[in-house]
């Protein structure tokens, strides 16, 4: 499971992501990036849920885009896999999303789930020109907020929120850890290049149950804050300052809508 915002804005494509691996019980076995670049097409993808079958889902499309001439035709043959269950057999459900530049449509992100839930239905390839919180499509007016700040400045007031929400995982649906945590990592897929930078760090450790709030870390916001975030009423005093409050409050409920 992870945290993972994506938005289009002008010419790139800007990913969240969280870096912490656990397993069933909740505890940390490592840290590290969940965005992996495609074969030789300005695209990178990332999924949530079981790491073992994240990796074989994203070997077998790694070959669909190293066989592709061009992203378009990525694509397509891509949906000609599901349509005909061509792509591994999955033991876990996952979430699958692609940040791609396409050569007739520009920037895009394309997500699609290996089996039904969140009500959404499996092997269905959505696209969208705005971008996904967990899968979840922004509004206008959310993108709106993404397109002006950028994830760069909003994103650790975002992925702080997912982290004190109390979303299930995907692959462990019981637990009632948090299922965020590690680092705070910025990707920039731009048509030339992939870039990643790293935001903020948690002091999550291995061998360590997730927090939703980590010991020490008193600027977390409080589920008050945050309800005031949502509703516009003031700007908490730990929120990045250079957010307006329009950005914050259509920051805060994207990430309501996503937790």
């Amino acid at each position: 499971m992870t945290g993972f915002i994506s938005a289009v804005r002008g010419d790139t494509v800007e990913i969240l992501s969280d870096t912490a691996i656990y397993d069933s019980a909740g505890l940390v076995l490592g840290f590290e990036s969940k965005v992996h670049r495609l074969p030789h097409l300005p695209a990178v993808i990332f999924t949530r849920g079981d790491v073992g079958e994240g990796e074989r889902i994203q070997d077998a499309i790694g070959l669909i885009f190293a066989g592709s001439d061009t992203v378009d035709a990525a694509i397509s043959t891509l949906q000609e896999h599901m349509a005909l269950r061509r792509l591994p057999g999955l033991l876990a459900p996952l979430d699958v999303s692609i940040a791609a530049i396409s050569e007739t449509g520009g920037p895009m992100v394309c997500t699609f789930q290996t089996a039904d839930f969140s009500g959404r239905q499996s092997w269905t390839l959505r696209a969208s020109k705005r971008g996904f919180a967990n899968g979840v499509e922004h509004v206008p007016e959310e993108h709106e907020a993404l397109v002006i700040a950028g994830l760069g400045k909003l994103g650790v007031f975002m992925m702080t929120g997912l982290r004190k929400s109390p979303g299930a995982s995907v692959s462990f649906p019981g637990t009632d850890n948090a299922v965020i945590g590690g680092s705070i990592e910025l990707t920039t897929l731009s048509h030339d290049s992939v870039s990643t930078t790293t935001l903020h760090t948690w002091p999550d450790k291995i061998g360590s149950k997730l927090r939703h709030v980590p010991e020490g870390r008193a600027y977390l916001l409080s589920a008050a804050e945050f309800s005031r975030a949502i509703r516009g009423e003031s700007a908490p005093a730990n929120a990045p300052p250079a957010l307006n409050r329009r950005q914050r409050k259509a920051a805060a409920a994207l990430v309501r809508r996503a937790a």
